[in-house]
């Protein structure tokens, strides 16, 4: 089944207003840590980067998100030649 161009439009918009509200409450919750909660957060995400073996090679992550999006367009473009075959 594919989807409308109504559809998409709807599901891009929500995105985008997601997207705003996750921006917001992190920006909100970020503003309320002191230096020492600020310091932990980062001390954390740094020795989560140094463990991760993804940290060898970022361009695998770079890869298959550059397939995911290929995919996702293939899907639009069948879509739309499904569309026009109507």
């Amino acid at each position: 089944m594919a989807a409308s161009k109504a559809d998409l439009k709807r599901f891009l918009e929500g995105q985008r207003v997601v997207n705003a509200l996750v921006r917001e409450e992190t920006w909100r919750r970020l503003a309320t840590l002191t230096i020492e909660e600020a310091r932990q957060k980062y001390d954390g995400l740094c020795r989560l980067w140094e463990s991760s073996p993804a940290r060898q090679d970022v361009g695998d992550f770079d890869r298959m998100r550059i397939d995911e999006l290929v995919k996702f367009r293939q899907r639009l473009d069948l879509a739309a030649r499904k569309r026009r075959c109507r």
